[in-house]
């Protein structure tokens, strides 16, 4: 866990002094009930966004800690040590009882982790976990009116954790830049957006990998009117939005 809950935006006028929520996967979203290790998550943030995915058995919660309760499970590339992860769960080893799958593990095939936002908002950054080799992700933020900003990040982009010990195996992808990001390696992800994006309006960011994967620390501020506090106007690499 590295998020906090009210964090300021940096850069924002006062006017922009609304909260910055980052779902953590900690808690649900009074940010006091705690998510236990292979929860199934369903309503557990219903009253900021909505959480959906397809490809395998659902969403789960994955605690990552490296002494935790997976330390000799199948998925030891997610003992990164970022607290609880949210994973599509294998429909492999989707057994559950009381709410909460036996064994979380994530799916190593296609998927996708969909976020509806309840208001339009401000989304400014999400961790990816175990991109790696073989694992490709593409980050989509659609406004209210249906335009779209993409990021595409590579297989590489982070280190494989059982590989390699002393990596990280994640890195924070920042939402409101179109500028090229490295995660942990010289791999590069990029981005492009429609003409008439807004980036102070986005209602749902979908995450679509080509194998297994998680997120976490989810930030966004619930502010139409972020996107012109933030100065973003007439930055390069605009994409043409198709008909």
């Amino acid at each position: 866990m590295r998020c906090l809950i009210a964090l300021a935006l940096a850069g924002l006028a006062s006017a922009a002094s609304a909260q910055t929520y980052c779902i953590d996967f900690t808690t649900e979203d009074d940010f006091v009930t705690a998510l236990g290790n292979g929860q199934i998550i369903d309503t557990e943030f219903g009253n900021l966004l909505t959480m959906s995915s397809t490809g395998g058995a659902g969403l789960a919660i994955f605690d990552s800690n490296p002494a935790g309760p997976n330390a000799g499970g199948p998925d030891p590339d997610l003992l990164v040590g970022l607290g609880n992860l949210l994973i599509i769960q294998s429909s492999g080893a989707s057994a559950s009882s009381g709410g909460f799958f036996n064994t979380p593990n994530d799916s190593a095939g296609n998927g996708t982790i969909t976020f509806d936002f309840l208001a339009p908002a401000l989304v400014t950054a999400i961790d990816l976990v175990d991109i790696d080799s073989g694992v490709m992700v593409t980050v989509t933020l659609t406004d209210g009116e249906g335009d779209m900003r993409i990021f595409d990040v590579p297989n590489g982009w982070t280190f494989d954790k059982q590989a390699n010990p002393g990596a990280n195996g994640y890195a924070t992808l920042d939402l409101t830049t179109l500028a090229a990001q490295t995660g942990e390696t010289a791999a590069l992800a990029t981005a492009s957006q429609d003409a008439g994006f807004d980036i102070g309006g986005v209602v749902q960011m979908t995450v679509a990998s080509t194998g297994s994967f998680a997120v976490d620390n989810v930030k966004f501020v619930p502010t139409p009117a972020s996107a012109a506090l933030l100065g973003l106007a007439g930055l390069v690499g605009v994409r043409r939005r198709r008909a």
